[in-house]
């Protein structure tokens, strides 16, 4: 870790060195995908700066850590300018000494916030009128009945659905897609794949699926309640893959 403090000392030396010209502010907005103007590699000190900031990229890519570039260069600029520094020397030497730890411990802080707002969610989505709550946790409201068979836990079938997270982020919807989607039962979500073979074909329900039914502690979902609605349109025959 010393090294990392070692190249944003280069790279802080690099802006110095340049320190004929002011550099330009950064615009909030800007982010790692945003389009950078190219570089002119003939320069000695381009190029140094260049290495530089490639090697501190690699270095969190290595050990898996996001990096966000509009605040380095934010502190960049804030050395550079000698401005007060948005943390204490003691708080950033504190956190580049062991990044990982750092991050972990807001992870651990974010993650039980977020169990938190599923939980208060849930508890006062079952007080509403027609949410049946099952023994696993899982909520479910009947938006309109169908007519049709129920599925097994085995079967394939075909489905609307659109799901959103609790601040109402939709992160799939069949619906707009124009096209449904058919799998097997048994490859879905946990909590969809308990619901699908109480529906009926034909019936719109509403499931609000608690964390550990839905994605568990994976991916960007990861410790959040969500609700989809979910239009069993038809069962499929063993064969229709």
């Amino acid at each position: 870790m010393r090294f990392l403090c070692y190249l944003l000392l280069l790279i802080i030396a690099g802006c110095a060195f340049g320190a004929n010209k002011p550099a330009p502010e950064v615009s909030p907005a800007k982010n790692e995908s945003a389009e950078l103007k190219p570089i002119d590699m003939t320069n000695s000190l381009n190029k140094l700066s260049y290495a530089a900031g490639y090697r501190l990229g690699d270095m969190f890519q290595n050990q898996k850590l996001t990096i966000v570039p509009d605040a380095v260069q934010q502190g960049m600029l804030d050395a550079r300018k000698n401005r007060r520094p948005a943390l204490t020397k003691a708080e950033i030497r504190l956190i580049l000494q062991d990044p990982k730890t750092f991050l972990a411990a807001d992870y651990d802080a974010l993650k039980q916030k977020t169990l938190e707002e599923g939980e208060a969610y849930l508890e006062k989505n079952a007080q509403r009128e027609g949410v049946v709550v099952l023994q696993s946790g899982l909520q479910y409201r009947v938006l309109s009945a169908g007519r049709g068979k129920s599925p097994q836990a085995t079967d394939r079938v075909r489905y609307h659905s659109k799901g959103r997270n609790l601040s109402g982020f939709v992160f799939d919807n069949t619906y707009t897609k124009g096209v449904p989607a058919e799998t097997a039962i048994i490859g879905v979500l946990p909590g969809m794949a308990e619901a699908l073979p109480l529906m009926q074909e034909g019936s719109r329900w509403e499931l609000s699926i608690p964390a550990d039914l839905a994605y568990g502690d994976q991916g960007p979902l990861a410790h959040q309640t969500l609700v989809f609605e979910v239009e069993l349109l038809a069962i499929l025959p063993p064969d229709s893959k």
